[in-house]
């Protein structure tokens, strides 16, 4: 995954900077999406400015994604760094779990399909309450 890193970096002329690698490093051990806040709580020896910048250019070289869970912008690696995937966001504590689901890429598939629409991407969430959250909200 890192030489796949470093190789689009280089693809694109730009230098492997220490920021770089951390934040990157902080992609790759994040087991869900990351705000901005928990990415600069996660690198603390890179400066806020760095963390922004490194953030967009991650976003135009398609290292990384963004998804809006509630009305937070959440980063996470893309595809090819890791493997396609959805998300059950709770809507009480926040909690973000990852779904993979050949079952919804098949309908997606379908959908596309039936109207004659060629998809370049896509994202799902469901939002809602997770077991623990359905437990404090029944009591």
């Amino acid at each position: 995954m890192k030489r796949d890193f470093l190789k689009t970096l280089a693809n694109n002329s730009l230098r492997t900077t220490r920021p770089r690698i951390v934040i990157f490093e902080v992609f790759e051990r994040a087991a869900k999406p990351l705000s901005t806040t928990e990415i600069i709580r996660q690198c603390p020896e890179v400066d806020k400015v760095s963390v922004y910048r490194t953030i967009a250019l991650f976003l135009k070289l398609h290292i990384i994604e963004s998804t809006a869970h509630g009305w937070k912008q959440h980063y996470e690696l893309a595809t090819p760094f890791r493997p396609h995937h959805h998300h059950l966001f709770c809507t009480r504590c926040k909690n973000i779990v990852e779904i993979h689901s050949d079952a919804l890429e098949h309908v997606i598939h379908i959908i596309a399909s039936e109207r004659t629409f060629q998809p370049t991407g896509h994202t799902f969430e469901i939002s809602g309450l997770c077991k623990s959250c359905q437990k404090l909200h029944a009591e």
